[in-house]
């Protein structure tokens, strides 16, 4: 039996004259795509590590933010319960009073917003995304292979966007955050190939090399390493 893919014509604005494209060819182009993102586990641990490392270091400053803009709530709240007293004793006339507190309602519902953006966006959850997308690189053509029909569909949704049928050939919009490791996998992972016994045998050679190989693949100043593809997927 044969399973094949085609167009269902449910945008009836689209002309659309692509031919059905038998499964078995839809995945074999797949799998090539996910080789160009498999990464060996040494890279995977080397960034696992370093993002660990990150996340520690930013969970104090994502307190020091959010208890920031908790307290200047506070503040603001305080400041509008004392403008409605001043009012209540007749201290301030409607239109003082209008204004004031229009201005302070603004700014905590402002402020409150940016709280749970802050929340939302703070390093250590965009360090979990870009974990995850490490992660995600280096098992997905195992899991692809593996996995049933629902499987395959969420791994090809978080490969790309605008993903298309054209001639036969799949054509997907990588993630902008996939781009470098695309770009990069394959030549770091031929690189630490050449390095495995018997071709390297030495072991003090063998170290030298893995350790450049590392600062390559973590690549910057002691203070700003960040591995190859390491950029902060965009939360919608």
């Amino acid at each position: 039996a044969y399973s094949y893919y085609h167009c269902t014509h449910k945008r009836k604005q689209a002309n659309c004259h692509e031919g059905s494209v038998e499964q078995d060819d839809l995945e074999k182009q797949l799998k090539k795509e996910f080789l160009k993102l498999e990464i060996n586990p040494l890279f995977l641990d080397w960034s696992l590590a370093y993002l660990d490392k990150k996340q520690t270091e930013n969970k104090g400053a994502d307190k020091i933010i959010i208890e920031n803009q908790t307290d200047k709530i506070t503040t603001l709240e305080n400041e509008k319960n004392e403008l409605i007293k001043m009012r209540a004793k007749k201290l301030i006339d409607d239109i003082t009073f209008s204004n004031q507190l229009a201005d302070l309602e603004k700014e905590i519902v402002s402020l409150k917003t940016n709280g749970q953006n802050t929340k939302q966006n703070s390093p250590g959850e965009l360090l979990e995304l870009t974990k995850n997308s490490f992660i995600f690189c280096a098992h997905a053509k195992k899991e692809f292979e593996k996995g049933d029909k629902h499987t395959k569909k969420k791994i090809l949704t978080e490969l790309g966007s605008n993903r298309a049928i054209i001639n036969k050939n799949l054509n997907i919009s990588y993630y902008e955050w996939l781009i470098p490791i695309r770009n990069n996998a394959q030549k770091f992972n031929a690189e630490l190939a050449r390095l495995e016994p018997p071709k390297f045998g030495e072991y003090q050679r063998k170290n030298e090399a893995l350790t450049s190989l590392n600062l390559r693949w973590l690549p910057g100043s002691d203070s700003n390493r960040r591995p190859i593809g390491y950029t902060y997927p965009k939360i919608s």
